[in-house]
């Protein structure tokens, strides 16, 4: 995913968690179709989502480059729209239906030259964001009522539509060689604009704490799903990082592809899909779900100081 530049100051991923102690969602669901009630348990689940993202340019304090660079991180605020899978399908935050939202924080670690002006970038966790969703957290998704997800306006106003509600689910990196989040794009992210695909990335990650899949899941083989176009045709868009030493299976599997629309606070959007297999959990497990969770997110930084 490549940024064009907008500082987004460290110290909002920095911010220490407020934990509560939640018993069910939130009473204003009590007749809402929950993220846990469209999702189908035993089979494939596809999820497409659109995504806003911004670059926090780490090279010094208060500066910036405009270039993506290695210890640089990309933040940015999903929602998952729609659900595939072969018993049917199902909407996301639209009449009855939960938002299923999220926040993301991701730090490149990597930066190789490809030549002809590419560039392939590997990122690996936000020790910043780990620090609120735990160890090798890189995503964090919420199950909200509110139906208030947006990517306009304000930065810090679009992250808080974005972990709303009940945490639900972190994705990251557990210690598997197949684990990776990789990209291929230029690396001067205002290069990026109009509505054509102009980077591509690939992610197979793993569930690190969940709510609603008390079975684990299913898991997938690893490989790439690339999500869009990208010239040369012949850049390979997965980056091999290790994976010969896994074995060859990963919890969530994804891909997509990077737009620029040019607007000010979050000046990309891209398109993504994520494919996962939930396994059927025991009898009466899911009815006692929503129960002792523990709520992790953001507090609010004051406006004032981004």
């Amino acid at each position: 995913m490549m940024i064009r530049n907008a500082r987004l100051n460290k110290a909002l991923l920095a911010t220490v968690a407020v934990g509560a102690l939640m018993f069910g969602f939130d009473s204003s669901s009590a007749y809402a179709t929950t993220v846990q009630d469209n999702i189908f348990y035993g089979e494939k689940n596809k999820i497409s989502d659109n995504n806003a993202e911004t670059l926090v340019d780490n090279e010094c304090d208060g500066c910036t480059t405009g270039i993506i660079d290695e210890g640089d991180n990309l933040v940015g605020i999903i929602s998952w729209n729609t659900l595939e899978a072969v018993s049917g399908n199902n909407s996301f935050g639209s009449g009855s239906d939960n938002e299923f939202t999220g926040v993301f924080s991701i730090q490149v670690v990597d930066k190789v030259d490809l030549g002809g002006g590419d560039f392939g970038f590997v990122f690996g966790p936000d020790p910043d964001f780990e620090l609120v969703y735990g160890t090798g957290a890189m995503v964090a998704f919420y199950d909200d009522p509110a139906q208030d997800f947006t990517r306009t306006g304000d930065i810090l106003d679009s992250i808080d539509s974005a972990t709303g509600g009940t945490l639900i689910w972190t994705w990251g990196f557990a210690g598997d060689e197949d684990e990776q989040w990789v990209a291929v794009g230029t690396d001067t992210p205002e290069l990026i604009t109009g509505s054509e695909a102009t980077a591509v990335y690939n992610f197979q990650l793993s569930s690190l704490y969940s709510t609603i899949f008390p079975a684990g899941f299913v898991q997938l083989p690893t490989g790439c799903e690339v999500g869009g176009s990208f010239s040369p045709s012949d850049v390979n868009p997965c980056l091999p990082i290790g994976g010969a030493d896994g074995n060859g299976f990963i919890d969530i599997v994804g891909s997509g592809s990077v737009v620029g629309p040019d607007f000010p606070d979050w000046p990309i959007w891209s398109n993504s899909d994520a494919s996962f297999i939930p396994a059927i959990p025991e009898p009466g497990t899911l009815s006692l779900l929503g129960f002792g969770l523990l709520g992790l997110g953001w507090m609010r930084r004051r406006k004032s100081r981004t």
